[in-house]
């Protein structure tokens, strides 16, 4: 089982927490898409500098990883927070990095993260 904190990746195993890589990523939105395929938004840990843009807020937009340790930009790296997005339909989210960030790409404006978006 994983559990997205706003602290970082953790898996639970025999009831005990464990983190997963050693970096303290805000994970607010995150989901296993598929076997070794994990999507997430919320914030980056302020010492990993692949996930910060430099003049630009701390925000994930959207970023993939196939082991819950290395995190890649994917998507809107630095200007949106997407946490709280209503995708258009639930099999839109559970596709493809590629389908989730074109659609973000197409619903985000500077200012407007998307529908439904914080």
């Amino acid at each position: 089982m994983y559990v997205a904190t706003h602290t970082g990746l953790f898996t639970i195993e025999d009831g005990t927490a464990r983190r997963v890589g050693d970096r303290y990523h805000d994970l607010m939105g995150f989901t296993i898409a598929g076997p070794d395929d994990f999507l997430a938004s919320g914030h980056p840990d302020l010492n990993d500098q692949t996930l910060l843009k430099p003049e630009a807020p701390p925000l994930l937009g959207l970023v993939a990883s196939d082991d819950g340790q290395d995190w890649q930009p994917v998507s809107l790296l630095g200007e949106v927070d997407s946490t709280a997005c209503k995708p258009p339909t639930a099999r839109s989210t559970a596709t493809t990095p590629r389908r989730v960030a074109s659609w973000l790409a197409r619903t985000a404006k500077p200012g407007n993260p998307g529908p439904g978006c914080r």
